[in-house]
């Protein structure tokens, strides 16, 4: 059963029409990475949310 209004990604399934996607290839992999590596390095668990909240 394929669904028309989801993409196959390597992280699992997203909408076609994700405003990620309107995003170039490797800005969406720099946005990851630096989503993912930043949040390591902030000490105090309120600024590490509101960080994620923000973005």
């Amino acid at each position: 059963m394929k669904n028309e209004n989801m993409k196959k990604t390597v992280l699992g399934f997203v909408p076609i029409k994700s405003p990620i996607y309107a995003l170039h290839p490797v800005t969406r992999i720099v946005l990851f990475i630096a989503l993912g590596f930043i949040p390591l390095f902030i000490q105090m668990p309120e600024v590490n949310l509101l960080f994620c909240y923000w973005f």
